[in-house]
């Protein structure tokens, strides 16, 4: 990414299904920490965009928030469409992230202080990766945290519209026939 090398395969794909492929990788995490997931969904959001990276950016989210949340807490994932954007909001009932430590976050390699109850584990590259993809994408990642102990909001947007069906699955106008 950094030598301008990666390529995105992108195409009109749908962002819920992005975010149904990432909480299926995510799955057997949050089940082994024994934590509650929810979903607010908005399944009619497409997006122009590699439908591989876009679900790997939210699965370093959903990574993220496993890690930081002990045991039994809670991650709720939400998308929704405002102006203009899919806006993917992952919360948890985690660590929370110190004042001091919110602007460290993206940085490459930085690791975040947590406690004994997480698993901190991690070299600390998928947060920063996940916003040079959001970058690629016209996307940006954003982290908001009322500090240690109350929780962490991480914010994916990229642009994005309204659809209810892709356009390669519309069936095709009929062709008037000439006489």
């Amino acid at each position: 990414i950094s030598g301008g090398n990666l390529e995105l395969k992108k195409a009109r794909v749908s962002v819920a299904e992005a975010i149904q492929t990432a909480l299926e990788t995510c799955r057997p995490f949050f089940e082994q920490r024994r934590q509650v997931v929810s979903t607010k969904v908005d399944a009619s959001l497409y997006a122009f965009a590699d439908p591989t990276r876009l679900a790997q950016i939210v699965s370093n989210l959903l990574h993220n928030a496993c890690k930081f949340t002990p045991e039994e807490g809670r991650v709720e994932v939400s998308l929704s469409y405002e102006q203009g954007r899919a806006v993917i909001r992952v919360t948890d009932s985690g660590v929370g992230i110190g004042p001091e430590q919110l602007g460290r976050v993206f940085e490459m390699f930085t690791r975040i202080e947590a406690s004994a109850t997480t698993q901190s584990g991690g070299l600390g590259i998928g947060l920063a990766l996940s916003r040079k993809l959001a970058t690629l994408h016209d996307g940006d990642i954003s982290v908001a945290s009322e500090g240690p102990g109350k929780g962490s909001v991480f914010t994916f947007s990229l642009p994005a519209e309204v659809g209810s069906v892709p356009p390669e699955a519309e069936p095709a106008a009929p062709t008037p026939r000439s006489k």
